[in-house]
Order: C-alpha cells, then structure tokens, then sequence
C-alpha cells in the first residue's frame, strides 16, 4: 500500500506540474498565433531594457501591422481572418533569429524585438526581408489573399527609454508608413 500511495503522490505531482505549465503557457503564449502575447513581450521588453543599460548595447523593436486585414475578415470571415494571423505568425517566426521575439500584441499587431540590432541599416534590411514574407500571398479555400505590413521600428535608447516611449515611437512610425502609402517599413 505504501507504494501504491507514494505513487499516486508522484503522478499527483506531475499533473500539478504540467497544469502550471499549462497556466504559464496560457498566461504567455497567444492562443491562436502559439508565438508570445503582450505579457511575455513587456517581460522580455522589460529584460532587454536592463540589458542594454548594462551593456550600453541598442536594440530595435518593429510594430508591424497589417494591411487589408479587416477586408478579409469582413469579406470571408473570422476564419479566414485567424488563418491569416497564423500564416502572419509562422512566416514572422521563420524570418527572425531564436534571440529575437515575434509577439502579437492584439488584433492584427505583431511587436518584433531585436536585441542585436543597432544601426538602421540592418533594420532596412531585415524589414525589406518581412515585408517580403508577409505580402506572398496566402491560400484560403481555392482563393489567394493578400496582405502587406506596415512597419514602424525605432531604436532604445534613442528613440526612447522606457517601454510605452519606445512602443509609442514605434506605433508612430507604423502609422507614418500606413499613411505614406502601407506596404512598408518607417525607421524613425
């Protein structure tokens, strides 16, 4: 009996282990994209901050947003419109590097944190590789559907040094692009 219990004890153990991944995980991840939420994004955000302080190395941070996004949710649906963030989110994981961090922050937003990015030139380069990604076209019961960022990046601790000043610069530079005609990257 005893080691019956001491089982039971240790299988009770683990469930509680992977129950509390499973709260971290729904805690941080996006439920629907599987790439960081808001919350992991300000933990990382918050952590790159203090990093570069110490360091006294820059790092960018892009908001991307996407354009045509509401014509195919009103067009063809929720559906079709969360396959399209989803599509967004793989095509964004496989252009950036493992210490970078793709996070969608709501809607059709997505913040891209580069830790070791620090000269314009080399956010030129990576935001033409992005916009390049989202805009090829995406399959969607027998039709094609299309969709291109509008991207606004901007450096800390230049353009700000603290998270909401660094978010709202960038959130700036997204709309600059939006309204200068979308389907591209302003660095400000």
């Amino acid at each position: 009996n005893r080691l019956s219990l001491l089982t039971e004890v240790m299988w009770s153990i683990l469930e509680r282990k992977k129950n509390e991944e499973k709260l971290k995980d729904l805690a941080h991840i996006d439920q629907l994209t599987n790439i960081p939420n808001r919350n992991l994004f300000y933990e990382r955000i918050t952590h790159f901050i203090k990093l570069a302080d110490r360091t006294k190395h820059p790092f960018a941070l892009f908001y991307l947003d996407l354009d045509g996004f509401k014509e195919i949710n009103d067009k063809h649906g929720h559906r079709a419109g969360d396959f399209v963030l989803q599509k967004t989110a793989e095509r964004l994981k496989k252009k950036i590097r493992t210490s970078d961090t793709v996070a969608r922050i709501g809607g059709d937003e997505f913040i891209i944190l580069f830790p070791q990015m620090s000269h314009p030139d080399d956010a030129e380069a990576m935001g033409g590789k992005i916009i390049n990604a989202v805009s090829e076209p995406i399959s969607w019961q027998k039709e094609k559907l299309i969709i291109t960022p509008s991207i606004g990046a901007a450096f800390y601790p230049e353009n700000g040094e603290t998270v909401k000043e660094l978010i709202e610069k960038a959130d700036q530079a997204m709309y600059t692009a939006k309204q200068s005609g979308k389907n591209k990257l302003v660095i400000l």
